[in-house]
């Protein structure tokens, strides 16, 4: 996830935490910081993305096998 104005990748790690009852944290990863959260919540979490942290769904990519494909 790239940094986005007014929203700390701390709070969004807790949040996810919290709304899927399953670890979340954020690493360095090869193109910056990235939020690892444990299970497969892949179009949970750009959902909660959008409507909990109001970005814009054209701007939350899902990696399906490596094929990265716009959310909204």
């Amino acid at each position: 996830m790239d940094t986005v104005p007014g929203i700390k990748l701390k709070d969004v790690s807790k949040a996810f935490s919290k709304k899927f009852a399953g670890s979340s944290s954020v690493k360095d990863g090869l193109k910056g910081k990235e939020i690892i959260i444990q299970g497969d919540h892949m179009e949970d979490v750009a959902e909660m993305i959008v409507s909990k942290f109001n970005v814009a769904g054209s701007n939350v990519f899902l990696d399906f096998d490596g094929q990265f494909v716009a959310f909204g």
